[in-house]
């Protein structure tokens, strides 16, 4: 004996919920899509943040090592010129240790 397959046929309400339920789920769908387009815009502007950040903390640091290597030259000039200045007195001492022996010398003899 053949087998009889029962065939429901759609009505016009079940046409009819259908179309209702499908623009339901477009809705939601394009919701759903403004939700991920708009998180996505929201990444890019704090990526954008994040690159703007870097650069002016890049800028910062670079004033810093600016700033830092004008301060270590100017130590290094002032000590230069205290090497100088010590060289220069050393040797003003030894002249003047050799004019005081002179003149002890001389007036030990008189």
């Amino acid at each position: 004996m053949p087998k009889i397959i029962a065939v429901q046929v759609a009505t016009k309400k079940d046409i009819q919920l259908l179309r209702n339920d499908s623009k339901k789920s477009e809705k939601a769908i394009r919701a759903e899509v403004l939700k991920v387009e708009e998180r996505v815009e929201n990444l890019d502007e704090g990526q954008k943040k994040l690159h703007n950040g870097q650069i002016g903390l890049e800028k910062r640091l670079g004033d810093k090592i600016d700033n830092l290597t004008n301060i270590v030259l100017d130590f290094i000039s002032r000590v230069k010129t205290l090497e100088d200045e010590n060289a220069l007195g050393v040797e003003q001492y030894g002249d003047h240790e050799k004019r005081i022996s002179k003149l002890e010398a001389s007036t030990h003899s008189s």
